[in-house]
């Protein structure tokens, strides 16, 4: 089975007003996750997850994953605002 929409959906697409027959738009995509994949050498995966992190006060914050949406951010308790 071939992974897709990991990155990018389908109705991503549609919500960006991306128009074209969906088996076609399915083909870019899983084209363009391999591609990304390749280049980057990391392996993407969607999923909903809750992370707790303590920076040390280093500049660098090694995440164990890479992130490509994040919804809140707080900072004992509070949260932070971009």
């Amino acid at each position: 089975m071939v992974r897709m929409g990991n990155i990018v959906t389908l109705s991503d697409l549609r919500a960006e007003g991306v128009d074209g027959q969906d088996d076609r738009l399915e083909l870019l995509i899983r084209w363009a996750e391999q591609w990304i994949e390749k280049a980057t050498g990391l392996r993407f995966f969607a999923h909903d997850a809750d992370y707790t992190l303590d920076g040390k006060s280093d500049p660098v914050l090694a995440l164990p994953q890479p992130i490509i949406n994040i919804d809140s951010v707080e900072e004992d308790g509070a949260a932070l605002t971009s």
